[in-house]
This record gives C-alpha cells, sequence and structure tokens, in this order.
C-alpha cells in the first residue's frame, strides 16, 4: 500500500494535510484532510494517488504556501 501525504504550510503557520492510501496506481481512493480546510478552494473525496500531490504543488504556488510531500510504502497491484 501506498500512503501519499502532502502538507501546505503557510507563512501564518497554519498548515492543511491531504492523505490518501492506495493500492493500485489506476483507481481512486478516499482522501482525508486536516488542518485549516478553509484553505483550499475544493475538497475532492475520491482521488488517485496522482492527483493531491499535482493539486497541492499548484495550490503551494498560487497561495505562497510551502509544500512537504511524503510517500511511504509501495503499490500492491498494477494494472494487467
Amino acid at each position: 500500500m501506498l500512503t501519499l501525504t502532502c502538507t501546505l504550510r503557510f507563512p501564518d503557520g497554519v498548515s492543511v494535510t491531504a492523505r490518501l492510501n492506495a493500492a493500485s496506481p489506476e483507481a481512486e481512493y478516499p482522501v482525508t484532510y486536516e488542518g485549516a480546510l478553509d484553505r483550499l478552494p475544493k475538497q475532492f473525496k475520491e482521488s488517485d494517488a496522482e492527483f493531491p500531490e499535482f493539486m497541492f504543488k499548484t495550490l503551494g504556488k498560487r497561495l505562497g504556501a510551502e509544500l512537504e510531500i511524503e510517500k511511504h510504502g509501495q503499490y500492491d497491484r498494477w494494472a494487467e
């Protein structure tokens, strides 16, 4: 299982985190959020393993926040 954690830290010390556990890169999985959710223009309930990283990179640049990305583990399966 691949665990992806994306955290945005804003200049005022507030942060927001999105976390996803993915067994495969081809499917969508639930995304959990923590922190200052009001800083996010939109929250996605489900996503593939690539989108949260893309979204937080884009938001970090636009909102002037520092991005931290953590990936642990690996996918359990791939498309056949």
